[in-house]
């Protein structure tokens, strides 16, 4: 499901979703493959393993959630004709593309 998510979001926001895809699936499906793994999230302060989880988040909300709106907000205040020639351009391309 991720890897498949690699064409449709930001290489970035891939990573994030990979690291946590991995860490979950060690930590619930462990073997004796990688225990190393989890143990390197479990060992050690547990600021160095939550800040950057918490930051995975953020980005994650950022990305997947602050930024469309945002952009969605800016959008709608153009005209309505300026945005249909917009979006029928988009659409040319699009099928020019393929």
């Amino acid at each position: 499901m991720i890897a498949s998510l690699s064409t449709q979001v930001s290489r970035a926001l891939w990573q994030i979703l990979t690291a946590v895809r991995v860490l979950a699936n060690t930590s619930l499906h462990r073997d004796d493959e990688a225990p190393e793994l989890l143990e390197l999230y479990l060992e050690g302060d547990l600021a160095e393993v939550v800040d950057p989880y918490f930051t995975a988040i953020n980005l994650l909300v950022e990305e997947l959630i602050a930024a469309p709106a945002a952009a969605a907000e800016l959008y709608a205040t153009l005209p309505s004709g300026k945005r249909a020639e917009a979006e029928r351009k988009a659409d040319r391309a699009a099928a020019k593309d393929s």
